[in-house]
């Protein structure tokens, strides 16, 4: 699904479920970013593990990696990204942890 207009900018939305051992890849483009939440499963984002409820947001990096541990569901909005100078360097993969569970990063 594409989203346009004035305040949604051009966002590619892409929802999916994998089977346990499922990978793939979701490349960015230039100037792009993910925001990917976990509805429900268990699965990586590059080395990181999420759960059902965790949500990441991924910048600076030419693709991102989803492998699944469990059957899972995903959903991946896929964004222009904020200006560089809104970013701290190295700042590419937030984990946002379901409440009771602690976040992780790379």
């Amino acid at each position: 699904m594409r989203v346009t207009g004035p305040d949604a900018g051009d966002a590619l939305v892409y929802m999916a479920r994998l089977q346990p051992g499922a990978e793939v890849v979701h490349r960015l483009g230039a100037g792009r970013a993910a925001h990917v939440y976990l509805v429900d499963g268990a699965a990586s984002l590059d080395r990181d593990d999420v759960a059902t409820g965790d949500a990441a947001e991924v910048t600076d990096q030419p693709e991102l990696v989803i492998r699944a541990w469990q059957t899972s569901e995903l959903i991946l909005v896929d964004v222009p990204i904020t200006p560089p100078n809104a970013r701290q360097p190295g700042e590419d993969l937030r984990l946002t942890s379901r409440p009771g569970r602690a976040a992780s990063g790379s």
